[in-house]
């Protein structure tokens, strides 16, 4: 054979084995992407199957009653972050642009990387992360957050704030990407493979600041700040959602292994990652059970749960780069990150019902901060395919550049997640778009969003009456401050019931002076509710106390104060407009009943006391009040300080007002009854006067469609309770220090003069609280159990030791000299003493100051603001602290109660 012949075949053999070689290596190659993309994939959906964990862990630590309302925030979880990725948030982590945000396509294109159609197994993966840093946030403000906030942070978190900061740690051209040499860090950039902190951290962060702002749920601390622990709703739903939860942290943490050629150690390194994963979150797990039981000898199931999820997070950032003994003390380290956070959380009042912040901030910190102790260059060359790593762990002889870089990223994340997040929660919170009402947290997210409970009949008789009749008297209800205050609007009030009962409010200054709040819950429904508004030349305070309901005192708080706005923009400020102004926002109330009594016939039993007091600029204290709340002025010069009562108490069980009450109603005696030693109104009502309660005032309202057991017996001569507040006025002099405003929960446990020197001798700033826990001391002295007792019982119990307690204190400030030409005369105080022999406390007589009031109309009127004169009448003797005292009685003439020198001097009954 010619040479020639036999050497151009030898080259063509050549060139055809070196083109199946090249086919041979394009077809490995593109198994080798094939199965790394499959197992991204498979990832996902390991990642994706988190959701189910999540949704399990949250349900199953809620109460009952907000057990939907958690599952149908997960599904729209998913919903809202898919489209928030998928539209601007994967352009903005992955895309081209400078070091903080991307918008262009990776592949060097021109064109905008919005709404991917590209790159879809990426974009799938990444998603699952995105979606998985919004549903962390979900657990910690359950059961107390309203859908538009969620919906909010969801889009936000998803579609901007995290992938700010995954363009910053991960993508190729970031501030920190550990694919580019740093020369100022002196390492390759930020080391977390899986996001312990650029996920966690993210949205543990977000969870603390979140249940930070909109505060404590209803009941979750006492009196004294001491947490009250809820019963979750199942501890197997818990313990499964752990479960599937450890599953997919699988998928999590090994699919973002750099896929290599060398399949072998792509396989080494995913194996790595499993078994780091499990054996940190096995320490991590068996940690807290062992301090757990060490600290308190009895282990919370979720807190064992938790620390295993918690060695899982901050696995997520060195199961890649670390060894397996390594892996064994960050799981210890998490472990005591957790029970150390959840503590620490717990303390500062920060309501997290999962502990997401514990978990998810304080174990993300130290994953984080362990790969800058642990990482190794051979894990750090394989998990993120670097050729030669800069950088290793302090542990391998490393110096400080990755931890100090890991410290620095840390603290960037933390930077811009906090200030976006605590900027998005303000927003909502200051346009009352955050919290839910009080209604619907307490009767349960489930009834008042979604129409209903587990239990299907008790969701649609709940459902009419919150969802239907609530949503009405919300429509009608205003959030305007007094006055000019509408565009001061105090947006604290949202949270206003945080971590009932035991709310308090310390000190709060004003321009006329400062003031203490404190509230307590015994009803399974909280009934009380308190107004506060504050202006330069006024200040309004108001205590409502319902019954049979919150409606009354709901409407009586929003409404109140905007219809005495409109009475005294009319008339001035005088006894006359308060009155009027009580008969107007009753009426309002009463055609608001009308219009729902068809449907909802129950809301015409429901009804409010209220106590509402108004200080002007010039000293002058108005005391208007319906029913048995109490205003107490602690008064005098030297020495122990005297208690003078401002209000009266509208309640027939106080002998005088039940004697006054019959004489002036044409039943007499048949239109009070007593029922096991307790006086009521045609044997429903103990008070005569109040907001709200139409079946007690008209006739429409004491027939079909209301039940029988709930109407008035005959005979029935309607009105048997009147809106007329009883007005005291008073010109503040320097010897009077300050005004006690409360409902007669704490009345029931504590006279006029205790609570005065109760406020004497504790001159600080939980004063309201201090009160407040006397008379729940008194309470459990009183039906011999210890107050820790007390304490534990839970709602709807405790109201069979005490009632519901809104205590406001008021400290005046210095006032300033009056004319005496224009001034009402005070100054002519005396004593009297008063007899006491029916009161309800059995107490005998006693000295007490009382002011005199002026019988005829005074022509040197005070000015208010250039307002009309004030018009000052007599109301009788003043109330002097004794329960069985009063200011004045209705006189009931032909069929309606006649006030002397009122402005509207009928309350008509229905012909």
């Amino acid at each position: 054979m010619d040479p020639a012949t036999n050497v151009t075949a030898l080259a063509l053999r050549v060139a055809t084995l070196e083109v199946g070689l090249q086919e041979l290596a394009a077809t490995s190659t593109l198994r080798t992407l094939v199965a790394g993309h499959l197992w991204t994939l498979q990832a996902g959906i390991f990642v994706f199957l988190m959701q189910v964990g999540f949704a399990l862990v949250e349900a199953g630590t809620v109460r009952t009653k907000n057990t939907r309302n958690i599952m149908i925030k997960n599904i729209l979880d998913a919903c809202i972050s898919a489209v928030a990725f998928w539209s601007f948030g994967y352009a903005l982590a992955y895309g081209t642009g400078n070091k903080v945000l991307g918008w262009r396509h990776p592949d060097g294109s021109s064109s905008a990387a919005f709404f991917n159609e590209r790159d879809k197994v990426r974009w799938f993966y990444k998603w699952t992360y995105a979606a998985t840093t919004a549903t962390i946030v979900n657990g910690a403000v359950a059961e107390r957050t309203k859908f538009p906030a969620y919906l909010v942070y969801s889009f936000l978190l998803s579609g901007f704030i995290y992938p700010v900061v995954v363009h910053l740690m991960w993508s190729a051209d970031g501030l920190l990407s550990p694919y580019t040499y740093h020369k100022i860090l002196g390492g390759d950039g930020y080391i977390d493979l899986a996001g312990a902190t650029i996920v966690h951290v993210t949205g543990g962060l977000t969870s603390f600041l979140g249940a930070w702002m909109v505060g404590p749920r209803i009941g979750r601390f006492d009196i004294d700040g001491k947490p009250i622990e809820f019963k979750h709703h199942s501890i197997a739903f818990i313990a499964t959602g752990t479960l599937i939860l450890w599953v997919g942290f699988y998928g999590f943490n090994g699919g973002s292994v750099y896929i290599s050629d060398d399949l072998q150690l792509w396989l080494d390194t995913i194996a790595r990652i499993m078994m780091n994963a499990t054996v940190s979150a096995a320490f991590s797990g068996l940690t807290v059970f062992a301090v757990s039981l060490m600290a308190s000898r009895a282990v919370q199931p979720s807190d064992t749960f938790n620390g295993v999820i918690g060695g899982l997070v901050a696995a997520s950032a060195t199961a890649s780069v670390t060894q397996t003994w390594a892996a064994c003390i960050v799981g210890f380290l998490s472990g005591l990150a957790y029970f150390g956070g959840s503590r620490l959380f717990l303390w500062l009042h920060i309501d997290d019902p999962v502990n997401a912040a514990a978990v998810h901030l304080c174990c993300g910190c130290v994953g984080g901060l362990a790969v800058g102790l642990f990482a190794t260059n051979d894990g750090i060359r394989a998990a993120y395919g670097i050729p030669q790593p800069r950088a290793q762990g302090l542990v391998y002889g490393g110096d400080f550049t990755l931890l100090g870089t890991q410290v620095v990223g840390l603290l960037l994340i933390i930077g811009w997640v906090g200030a976006t997040a605590f900027c998005m929660f303000f927003i909502l919170l200051v346009t009352g778009n955050l919290r839910s009402s009080r209604q619907a947290e307490e009767v349960g997210l489930d009834v008042a969003y979604h129409g209903g409970t587990s239990d299907e009949l008790p969701a649609q008789e709940q459902g009419v009456f919150v969802g239907a009749i609530n949503k009405t008297i919300r429509r009608r209800l205003s959030s305007s401050g007094f006055g000019s205050c509408r565009k001061n609007v105090q947006w604290w009030r949202s949270r206003s019931f945080l971590g009932l009962p035991g709310f308090q409010k310390n000190l709060k200054r004003t321009p006329l002076g400062q003031y203490a709040l404190s509230t307590y819950e015994a009803n399974y429904l909280m009934e009380d509710t308190w107004h506060m508004d504050s202006l330069p030349n006024l200040m309004y305070m108001g205590v409502f106390d319902g019954h049979g309901g919150t409606e009354a005192a709901t409407f009586a708080k929003e409404r109140l104060h905007e219809h005495l706005q409109d009475s005294v923009a009319q008339n001035g400020l005088s006894e006359d407009s308060i009155a009027e102004a009580f008969l107007n926002a009753d009426a309002e109330f009463t055609d608001l009943i009308r219009t729902a009594f068809v449907r909802s016939p129950h809301l015409a039993t429901v009804g409010s006391c209220a106590l509402v007091a108004v200080l002007t600029s010039q000293a002058t204290l108005y005391v208007a009040g319906l029913g048995d709340c109490r205003a107490v002025l602690g008064t005098g010069s030297n020495g122990r300080l005297k208690a003078v009562q401002l209000s009266e108490e509208h309640n027939v069980n106080i002998a005088s007002h039940r004697k006054a009450y019959l004489e002036g109603h044409p039943e007499g005696e048949a239109a009070v009854a007593c029922k096991n030693g307790m006086y009521r109104v045609k044997g429903k009502l103990q008070v005569t006067r109040s907001f709200g309660d139409c079946y007690m005032k008209l006739l429409e309202f004491n027939s079909a469609p209301l039940f029988p057991r709930f109407r008035c017996p005959a005979p029935y001569h309607p009105p048997y309770v009147t809106a007329r507040p009883s007005v005291t006025v008073r010109q503040l002099q320097p010897s009077d220090r300050f005004l006690i405003l409360a409902s007669d929960g704490l009345w029931n446990y504590l006279g006029s003069q205790d609570a005065v020197d109760i406020v004497q001798k504790n001159v600080r700033g939980d004063v309201a609280r201090l009160l407040v826990r006397t008379a729940l001391q008194r309470a459990a002295q009183k039906h011999e159990i210890t107050f820790e007792e007390l304490m534990q019982l839970p709602r709807g119990m405790r109201r069979d030791y005490h009632d519901d307690m809104t205590v406001v204190v008021f400290f005046f400030k210095q006032p300033k000299p009056s004319d005496s030409a224009r001034a009402i005369d005070w100054e002519g105080s005396f004593h009297r003493r008063i007899s006491s022999a029916s009161s309800r406390q059995g107490d005998d007589s006693r000295d007490v100051e009382m002011g005199e009031v002026k019988e005829e109309e005074n022509d040197g009127r005070p000015d208010f603001r250039n307002l009309p004169t004030l018009k000052v009448t007599r109301r009788g003797p003043i109330h002097t602290g004794s329960s069985n005292d009063i200011l004045s009685m209705p006189t009931y003439e032909g069929r309606s109660f006649r006030m002397s020198g009122s402005l509207l001097d009928n309350v008509h009954s229905p012909t």
